[in-house]
């Protein structure tokens, strides 16, 4: 398959974009945005992909004192710590 002119460019653009941040759900965000709106979809998907996990985790993290003083969140989350380090090790 060759590509010529705008085409090829716009594929390039559509790879860089595609390749800024590793995670699926943002690989999945653009393929499916690009499909449907072209670069505007891209645009609309990132931003409806990062926002919902960062004000959930930014919710929490207003929380998170008071959580960790209850001993059984306190287990839980030390419980987390380990499986964490397995996973990047």
């Amino acid at each position: 398959m060759s590509f010529t002119g705008s085409k090829k460019r716009k594929c390039w653009i559509w790879l860089r974009l595609h390749s800024l941040h590793p995670a699926i759900a943002i690989n999945g965000a653009i393929v499916v945005g690009y499909k449907l709106a072209g670069s505007a979809g891209v645009l609309v998907s990132i931003i409806g992909t990062v926002i919902p996990p960062f004000v959930i985790i930014a919710l929490l993290s207003v929380c998170y004192n008071a959580f960790r003083t209850n001993e059984l969140v306190s287990q839980m989350l030390e419980g987390m710590q380990a499986g964490v380090g397995a996973v990047i090790a």
